[in-house]
């Protein structure tokens, strides 16, 4: 997430799924990161994990978290909500969140 393209072309849609939430990358970081090789006009989408499966196959819904070893119901959702409103305060408009089966997806397009 961190690291530039070797390239310095921009592009019409960015995809980040399933990386805001891993451990030592910064959300807000990450989003202007992204934002950087994004077209005016471009499409972010990025997700959540919203899902988590046991090894005695038993499913949890919500975002697994390492540290203590819990599936945290909310914190996806609360994820989305202040992507989504980091979108918002960049400028972005066409907005939107929605949760499916094991992910929460975010997107906007960039209007700078």
């Amino acid at each position: 997430m961190e690291s530039d393209y070797p390239i310095s072309n921009k592009f019409d849609i960015c995809l980040c799924l399933r990386t805001i939430q891993s451990r030592g990358v910064f959300r807000q970081d990450a989003i202007m990161h992204m934002d950087n090789f994004l077209k005016k006009n471009g499409l972010m989408v990025l997700s959540i994990p919203n899902g988590y499966i046991d090894k005695n196959k038993k499913i949890y819904r919500g975002l697994y978290d390492h540290r203590n070893k819990t599936v945290q119901e909310r914190r996806p959702q609360a994820l989305a909500n202040k992507i989504l409103n980091k979108l918002i305060d960049y400028g972005y408009t066409n907005t939107g969140v929605e949760t499916l089966d094991t992910e929460i997806l975010i997107w906007g397009e960039k209007r700078k």
